[in-house]
């Protein structure tokens, strides 16, 4: 496509590799991607990947051109993690927006950085979240409650952004946020759907000053 008509997807590139050595994972910086990016517009979804040949890249899907835009001209060189982010539009129609638009065509795997980047992943998150929940299994932390309690949460987090992230774990049916008090209640389907959730994103960094405390809601 013509990158010169702009497009709803960023290509994000000199994103700090030596992230881990801070203790940082590549799902917080996912995070902070979905954090600092959605306050130029609604983000549906950011891609990026620990692999070493794609280390550096991330990709972040606006739901409009105009906000991929003025983000791009807002963020161009914004100093991230010690280093200057360099943008600029994706080659080609995210998947998610060419599904959306209605013109949306399978593509072998190989042609396609996009798409590999968000399998390997779905697949390394997949089993972040299998092994957390066996290791909830064995503790026997289920059955308590499928509605989650977050607390201390900053004024900058959105009921979009909390949502985005408990709806990676199966079984999430929607989010409550009080701003104002600082707290937001997540409810899944089902007590073990909620257990997994708490085990995995206990502790998670929405950004660099601000991580997720999670209990579960009281009952009554």
């Amino acid at each position: 496509m013509d990158t010169e008509d702009g497009n709803e997807t960023l290509y994000i590139q000199n994103l700090n590799e030596k992230i881990k050595s801070q203790g940082k994972t590549h799902i917080e910086m996912k995070g902070f991607l979905y954090q600092l990016f959605s306050h130029y517009g609604t983000v549906l979804d950011v891609i990026n990947q620990s692999q070493y040949r794609m280390r550096g890249q991330a990709f972040v899907i606006f739901d409009t051109k105009q906000e991929a835009e003025n983000a791009m001209r807002l963020l161009q060189g914004y100093y991230f993690y010690g280093k200057s982010m360099k943008l600029s539009y994706a080659q080609h129609k995210s998947d998610i927006i060419a599904k959306r638009d209605g013109v949306y065509i399978e593509r072998p795997s190989s042609y396609s950085t996009e798409k590999r980047l968000e399998f390997f992943n779905r697949l390394k998150l997949k089993n972040s979240i299998k092994h957390r929940s066996d290791l909830g299994t064995t503790n026997g932390t289920f059955g308590s409650n499928n509605i989650l309690f977050l607390e201390r949460l900053e004024g900058s987090v959105s009921e979009a952004f909390l949502g985005n992230i408990f709806g990676l774990y199966p079984g999430f049916k929607e989010v409550r946020l009080v701003s104002e008090k600082g707290v937001a209640f997540v409810e899944y389907y089902d007590n073990e759907e909620a257990a997994k959730a708490l085990i995995g994103l206990n502790g998670f960094k929405v950004s660099p000053t601000c991580q997720l405390f999670i209990t579960y809601a009281k009952r009554g």
